[in-house]
């Protein structure tokens, strides 16, 4: 059975318009930059609320400014994750031919971007891989024997 809506409170917006409704835990807030309201979690609200001056943005302007400022964003998380540049970056895909370096895809179209990976231990990079190659090590635990052993076991299956 679903849990009914609790009403807190009715939020005139103008007189023209329909009475908002907000839900048991929720505050409505408005837009910084185009000057929508919209709903929000207020735990989101207090956690989030004094990191960004207090502005909020609509779902349309945050996704708006994700694509303006994606090579920003990329170029920071290179620096904190991996501490390497975008001119780093760059070299590693040049060295690599552009290419993954287990299966050998370029990134294109449906390919994403290559990703780092790197030695969860000692945080050392290794070179640029598909999202699939890097994951397929991560579930291997990136351990050699255990890969020894895939590799094992589909030269054996592949014969039937």
């Amino acid at each position: 059975m679903a849990c009914p809506l609790r009403i807190t409170s009715l939020v005139m917006r103008k007189p023209d318009q329909p009475v908002q409704r907000q839900r048991m835990g929720r505050v409505i807030v408005t837009c910084a930059q185009c000057g929508a309201t919209f709903e929000t979690i207020r735990s989101q609200m207090e956690r989030r609320g004094s990191k960004f001056n207090n502005k909020f943005h609509s779902r349309e302007c945050w996704r708006a400014w994700r694509v303006e400022n994606r090579q920003t964003r990329l170029a920071k998380l290179l620096k904190q994750q991996y501490r390497m540049t975008q001119t780093q970056y760059d070299a590693m895909l040049e060295s690599q031919g552009g290419a993954c370096s287990i299966c050998g895809n370029q990134p294109g179209v449906g390919l994403r971007r290559l990703v780092v990976d790197h030695d969860h231990v000692m945080g050392r990079v290794r070179g640029l891989l598909c999202h699939g190659c890097n994951q397929a090590l991560g579930r291997f635990n990136d351990d050699p024997l255990l890969l020894a052993s895939a590799i094992r076991y589909l030269a054996r299956r592949s014969d039937c």
